[in-house]
């Protein structure tokens, strides 16, 4: 039989060798939850990508088919600015390889949607409606070049920069 100071010593040299074997398992992080992409949490392609994270299928770019909104059958333009440079094909990323819009006499054409993309608008003075099939977004016109658009669009803080696209 082990004497005390054999148990003690067996005792310890247990203790350390658990210690040892026992390693923190490393914390996992969280899961992130994931949030539905809706019409009231999604991305609004139209209305810029600074700080934001695309999203290529959204509800916001699909038509809901619940939903159906009053739309003018044409688009209506009644306004003192040069159309000619306001119809043209515009994007906020110019090194991006698509448009965010097409905006002409006919419509507004929204680029990568997921449906049809010509949506008829309105323009009043300076007062932009776009009438997509299941919501209706409006903007200010602030400045309009041979280069650069800038939308104030209602549901934005800050206006939205857009610039003409290169086809290159």
């Amino acid at each position: 039989m082990p004497n005390q100071y054999e148990m003690k010593r067996y005792t310890a040299l247990s203790m350390l060798l658990l210690l040892a074997s026992c390693k923190e398992v490393p914390k996992q992080p969280a899961a992130k939850a994931v949030v539905k992409d809706t019409i009231e949490h999604g991305y609004d392609e139209l209305q810029g990508t600074k700080g934001k994270s695309a999203l290529t299928v959204s509800d916001y770019n699909t038509d809901n088919p619940q939903t159906q909104i009053e739309r003018p059958a044409k688009s209506t333009v009644n306004t003192t600015l040069d159309t000619g440079l306001l119809y043209n094909i515009w994007t906020t990323d110019p090194d991006g390889p698509t448009a965010d819009f097409e905006i002409s006499a006919k419509s507004f054409y929204v680029a990568d949607y997921d449906g049809d993309g010509d949506m008829p608008y309105t323009l009043k003075g300076n007062k932009l409606t776009v009438y997509y099939n299941d919501f209706t977004a409006t903007g200010e016109i602030a400045f309009l070049s041979k280069d650069t658009l800038k939308i104030k669009w209602d549901n934005i803080d800050a206006e939205t920069t857009y610039v003409l696209f290169s086809q290159d």
